[in-house]
C-alpha cells in the first residue's frame, strides 16, 4: 500500500494570443521589403568550416575493399548454388 498526496496543477482552456508581427517573418504579397542590409546581397562571403589543409578522417576504402567484396559476392553466390542443389534433391 503507498501513501501520499497527488496535488495536481491549475489547467486552463484558453487559447494563446496571436504573436506579434516582426521582422523576421517574411512581408506580405501587396508589401515592398523593407530596404536595409538583408535586401541587398552579401559582397564579401566566406566558406566557413575547416581548412583544407586540417586533418580529416579518411572515409575512402582500402586497396583490400575489392577483393573483400569479391570474397563476399562469391560466397552469396555459392550458398545461392547450394540452396538450389539442396532443393532440387528435396524436391
Amino acid at each position: 500500500m503507498v501513501d501520499g498526496t497527488l496535488i495536481l496543477a491549475e489547467a486552463t482552456c484558453e487559447s494563446p494570443a496571436a504573436p506579434e508581427p516582426d521582422a523576421a517573418q517574411p512581408p506580405a504579397k501587396d508589401e515592398e521589403p523593407a530596404a536595409g542590409p538583408e535586401a541587398e546581397p552579401a559582397a564579401d562571403v566566406r566558406p566557413q568550416g575547416a581548412h583544407a589543409e586540417a586533418d580529416l578522417a579518411e572515409t575512402g576504402g582500402s586497396s583490400a575493399t575489392p577483393y573483400i567484396a569479391a570474397g563476399a559476392a562469391a560466397l552469396v553466390l555459392a550458398g545461392g548454388g547450394a540452396l538450389v542443389l539442396a532443393r532440387r534433391r528435396s524436391g
